[in-house]
């Protein structure tokens, strides 16, 4: 009797924890973790600093996950909060750029072309949900006009110029631009004189064709330079405008010397060594040394250098998979420095003109065989407002 008790006993407890469990699957199959992703390409500008949040809303603090604190409506379902990272499947992050736990892409891209990386979000089970990305990073490029003769050419772009640069007068202006950029030119002689055509970038393959090719249209892949010719001729004769009142000259603005250089003097990898897998090598080290120089020193508001490595792969003890740990580098005369989320060499009031910078990297996971190249930029920010910037790399080696 005790034994068809306990029998009929047992029977009931299991099949309750069959029912509870089918229950369990049930919820997680009827809300599961969805990752939209961005749906247009990212794009940013070389030397720019750049953010994107693959968290919607953007919370904008320093919290390490997304929806914590505010409902997150991208990702949604699963079980939250979720973190991001970047996912091995297809890719990797422009050099320069990092991703946080939270979902916050940000830094400053150095080199420009288009990328395509992968991102997952994740929920506090474990689940994830990843999307491809594609991410423009374009360069910058210089357009100088000129105009010969009687006349004056209008300028129009689809985007605005970024700066004007260094020219002579007779130039009618020097523009940089973000590469891709469409600029028009628009050819006005002025009265009794005639357009004579275009030179240079707007030669005939680039010219339009309504009435009297008065125009030109440039996409900025490279850096152009356009001159409009007009005749010669004088307009007919005018009564002489009034002698104007001299204004008392404004002082002279002292020219100032402002350069800065960079330079990758060695990169090296060794002590290569097999891992587990046959068809993977382990980096052991990898070390590069240069030099930074910023002349003009007094009318810099910041100068700073961040060398990087690219191609490479490290899964574990290197989440960025781009930047370097500030342990790794030695910036010689200049302060090492992390406040931006990444390691630099950043030059302070009373430092030398030229320092000497190196870096010494031991990765302690395995990647597959692969080029590794050290690359470094230098930005600089005079008073004024402009910029100065200059890069240079240098290949490591294969391992």
């Amino acid at each position: 009797m005790r034994s068809i008790i306990f029998v009929t006993l047992l029977f009931w407890a299991v099949f309750f924890a069959l029912l509870l469990s089918g229950c369990t699957d049930d919820v997680t199959q009827n809300n599961p973790l969805i990752f939209t992703g961005p749906v247009v390409t990212l794009e940013t500008t070389e030397g720019d600093s750049y953010r994107y949040s693959f968290c919607s809303p953007d919370y904008n603090k320093s919290e390490t996950t997304c929806g914590g604190l505010v409902y997150a409506a991208d990702p949604s379902g699963g079980d939250p909060p979720y973190s991001f990272e970047v996912g091995y499947g297809k890719g990797l992050l422009p050099p320069g750029l990092r991703l946080n736990l939270n979902g916050v892409l940000e830094g400053r891209s150095i080199l420009p072309g288009t990328y395509e990386f992968q991102i997952c979000a994740k929920d506090a089970t474990g689940n994830r949900d990843c999307k491809d990305v594609r991410m423009i990073v374009h360069s910058v490029v210089s357009l100088v006009i000129e105009s010969l003769g009687n006349g004056e050419v209008r300028y129009e772009s689809d985007e605005p110029y970024i700066t004007k640069c260094e020219t002579s007068e007779k130039y009618i202006g020097c523009f940089i631009y973000r590469s891709g950029t469409i600029v028009t030119l628009t050819a006005l002689p002025y009265e009794g004189a005639s357009f004579e055509g275009w030179s240079k970038s707007c030669d005939k393959t680039n010219t339009g064709v309504s009435a009297g090719a008065d125009y030109c249209m440039l996409t900025m892949d490279k850096d152009e330079s356009a001159t409009a010719e007009f005749s010669s001729t004088a307009p007919g004769p005018v009564e002489p405008p009034p002698e104007p009142v001299p204004e008392p000259e404004p002082e002279p603005t002292p020219e100032l010397e402002l350069s800065v250089d960079v330079t990758v003097d060695s990169a090296s990898i060794t002590r290569c060594a097999p891992s587990q897998y046959d068809s993977q090598m382990k980096v052991m080290t990898i070390t590069a040394q240069g030099t930074m120089t910023s002349k003009g020193a007094s009318t810099f508001s910041k100068v700073s250098i961040t060398p990087v490595l690219t191609n490479l792969s490290f899964p574990s003890d290197y989440p960025d998979n781009q930047g370097i740990y500030k342990d790794d580098l030695d910036c010689g005369a200049w302060k090492v420095s992390a406040e931006s989320g990444y390691a630099e060499c950043v030059k302070e009031a009373g430092d030398p003109d030229t320092a000497t910078w190196s870096l010494t990297y031991s990765p302690a996971s395995s990647n597959s065989v692969r080029e590794v190249t050290v690359s470094a930029g230098i930005w600089a920010w005079p008073t004024d407002g402009s910029s100065k910037y200059a890069k240079a790399s240098k290949l490591a080696g294969t391992c």
